[in-house]
Formats: structure tokens, C-alpha cells, sequence
């Protein structure tokens, strides 16, 4: 037995050939399970609008089956499925739309953010006055007497430390 292909979209396999290839994929029935297999990707927005433009199919609703399948031009959405389909696109919309506050929230954020500022800057403040400089510290005497340094380790002030 030879190499088989397989068709995920129609779930059937048969001799792998490229006249049997083609043959399948330019099938009726491929191109209606493929068409199929991508609808339930689409937007649910754009489902939504189609759909809920359609009349109820008689057959499907009656019998549960339709021989036309997604191509049917009528919706095999139930009166429940379209509205779950409603509430999702109603909540998507809401996702995207940015919140709006009312002016009372938006001064309440304003003060909070303000006093938390002004608490950071005190208790950078307060830091900065317990944290000693580097420049605060006394020069040592034995460098000043080791020779010639550099002007980057010579003392700030002249009269702190003499020469």
C-alpha cells in the first residue's frame, strides 16, 4: 500500500497522488468543511451582524440537519445561541471602550496622587538629612602628606585642611 494523504478538514484520507490531491481540494465537500473550519474563527461582531440578518432555517431547526451545511443562507443560530452571540460582542465592545469616570473620581485620584507625592518628597527629605555625604567627611591627613595628588582628592575647602 502506497502513501496515503490526509485532509484535516474533512477528516478522510485516500491514495496520494496530485491528480487525487487536486481532485479533493477543488471538491465540494472539502471547500464546505474548510469554509466551515475558518467560521468559527471570525469575529464575533462580524458573525453577529450576518446572522442575526438571516431567517431562521426551517429544516435545520426541524430535522437537525441541513444539506447545505455554512453555505445555507439561512441561520442555524438557535433564538438563545444568537443572543449569547449578542452578549459577547456587547461585551468585547464594553472591553474596548476606555472607562469613563465621573469628575468626583477623577479629583479623588488627583488628591491621592498629590499626597503621595508630597509623602515621598518628605521622606526624601528626611533621608537625605540622616545619609551623610561623601563631602561632609573629614580629609585625611596622611594623604595630604603622601605628595602630590590629584585635584580630584585634594580637600574642597582650603581651610579645613591646609597644605
Amino acid at each position: 500500500m502506497g502513501k496515503r494523504y490526509h485532509c484535516d478538514y474533512c477528516d478522510k484520507s485516500f491514495p496520494d497522488s496530485k491528480e487525487g490531491r487536486d481532485k479533493h481540494i477543488n471538491g465540494v465537500v472539502h471547500k464546505r468543511m474548510k469554509k466551515e473550519h475558518y467560521d468559527q474563527f471570525r469575529d464575533p461582531e462580524e458573525r453577529y451582524r450576518e446572522e442575526s440578518a438571516k431567517k431562521p432555517c426551517t429544516r435545520f431547526h426541524s430535522t437537525g440537519q441541513c444539506q447545505f451545511g455554512g453555505n445555507c443562507i439561512y441561520t442555524h443560530l438557535t433564538p438563545e445561541q444568537l443572543q449569547e452571540l449578542r452578549m459577547t460582542v456587547d461585551q468585547s465592545r464594553r472591553a474596548r471602550e476606555p472607562k469613563r469616570l465621573d469628575t468626583e473620581t477623577i479629583e479623588a485620584l488627583v488628591e491621592e496622587i498629590i499626597s503621595q507625592r508630597k509623602d515621598d518628597a518628605k521622606t526624601r527629605t528626611k533621608e537625605r538629612k540622616r545619609m551623610p555625604s561623601l563631602w561632609d567627611a573629614p580629609f585625611p591627613n596622611d594623604l595630604i602628606n603622601y605628595g602630590p595628588l590629584p585635584p580630584s582628592l585634594l580637600p574642597c575647602d582650603p581651610k579645613s585642611n591646609k597644605q
